[in-house]
Order: C-alpha cells, then structure tokens, then sequence
C-alpha cells in the first residue's frame, strides 16, 4: 500500500500530464467529430442542393423539349390542312377545265356543222338548172303569155307579149353571218387578293391555304369570298384579305 502510494505521489505529475494529454486528445477528437458533423451535413446540403438544381434543369430541357416539339407538330398540322386544302383546290380545277373543254368542244361541233350546212346550201345553188328566157319564142313556158288568135286572114289580134323572167330556179339568199358579240363586262371590282375563281369552294380553298402559308402575304389574315357579276348574266368568285 505504501509502495503504491509512494509511486503515486512520485507519478503525480506524469498523471497530470498524462490526464491533460488525454483531455486534449478528447476535445480534439470531439472537435474533429463536431466537424466532420458539420462537414457531413454541409455535404449532405450540398448535394441536396445540387439533386434539387438537377432535377430543375432536367425539367426545364423537357420543357424546352416540348416548347420545341409543339411548333414542329403545329408545322406538320399546318402543312396538312394546306395539302387537303390543294386537293380540294386541284379537284375543282379539274372540273372546271373539264367543263371549260366540253364546252369548246360543243362549240366547235356546232360551228362545224353550220359550215356543212353552208356548203350543202352552196351546192344546192349551183346544181339548180338555170332556165335562160327567149321571149320571141310563142312556146318558151313563161307565164302570163297567151298564144296569138287568127281572123282567116292571118291577122293576129288579142296577142299578149310574154312577161320576161324566168319561170323556175328561185334564187337563194347568202347566208347571213351571225352578229359579233362583245364580251361580257366586268359589273363589280374583284377582291384585293386579285383572284377570280369559278366556284365559291375553290375561292375558299385558295383562301384558307394562304392564311396558313408563312410565304403568303395573307398569312395568319382573315378573308371574305364574294360574287363578281357580269353583263351577260354569268358570275364568278373572287377573295378579300383584311
């Protein structure tokens, strides 16, 4: 007891040092703990943070995405419409042209076949005999001539001349050109587009593939179709932008 007492006493100071030592030891383990804490949670904002900041522009790439996709699709829509709209278009022209070559044609026949009748009329003139008039002759078939009466004493009385002319192959009159005819006048202004259409459907058509044309002067616009009246009784169809 004594001998350990002693050899406390003498390592007292050791101790102190010793205990210091280790209290040194503690705090600063306790501070490097306390810190890496704090380093942990900082690490812990941090990336946080930085999943927060990602997440953010990923949402905002997809919503770039989408800004971007919605246009192309608007595109591609458009793009359609004014195809279904050039079919219409294309359609009604064909009728028309269709339209427009039976009617030349019903023309042509029947000018054709005036001149067949001309000519017909033509030889019909030159083939009728022509009777030429001899008016000596008692017997010459003219009408209104009476056939001289004798008296015994050959005297001729009651003795009418013949009337001249001739008896048969009337003549034919020329024929008469038809009168020339003006065209028809124009009764009201066509629209601002300077369009004229035959059809209200292929004015439409045509209007609504310019609103949606970015090349077209009259994109994005709004338009009325309205009748254009001739002199002749005809119409047609013409567009105004405003």
């Amino acid at each position: 007891m004594n001998k350990i007492k002693k050899f406390v006493l003498e390592n007292k100071k050791m101790v102190v040092i010793g205990s210091s030592v280790v209290m040194v030891i503690l705090v600063v383990l306790i501070a490097v703990g306390v810190a890496t804490k704090d380093n942990k949670e900082v690490i812990a904002k941090e990336e946080t943070k930085k999943v927060a900041t990602d997440k953010k522009e990923t949402k905002d790439n997809e919503n770039e995405k989408v800004v971007v996709a919605e246009p192309e699709a608007r595109k591609k829509e458009r793009k359609e419409i004014a195809r279904q709209f050039q079919l219409i278009a294309d359609e009604e022209k064909a009728k028309e042209e269709e339209a427009r070559l039976a009617k030349e044609k019903a023309e042509s026949d029947q000018v054709a076949q005036e001149e067949q009748v001309n000519q017909e009329q033509a030889q019909q003139v030159a083939s009728a005999p022509q009777t030429n008039v001899d008016s000596n002759s008692p017997n010459n078939g003219n009408s209104g001539y009476n056939a001289p009466t004798t008296n015994g004493g050959g005297n001729t009385g009651n003795y009418t001349p013949p009337a001249t002319g001739n008896s048969g192959g009337g003549q034919v009159a020329p024929p008469v050109a038809p009168p020339v005819q003006e065209p028809p006048r124009r009764l009201n202004a066509l629209g601002n587009s300077g369009m004229e259409f035959a059809t209200m459907a292929q004015a439409t058509a045509w209007g609504n593939a310019q609103l949606i044309d970015d090349n077209s002067p009259w994109a994005w616009m709004s338009f009325t179709v309205t009748q254009v009246d001739y002199s002749d009784g005809s119409f047609t169809f013409t567009v105004g932008f405003y």
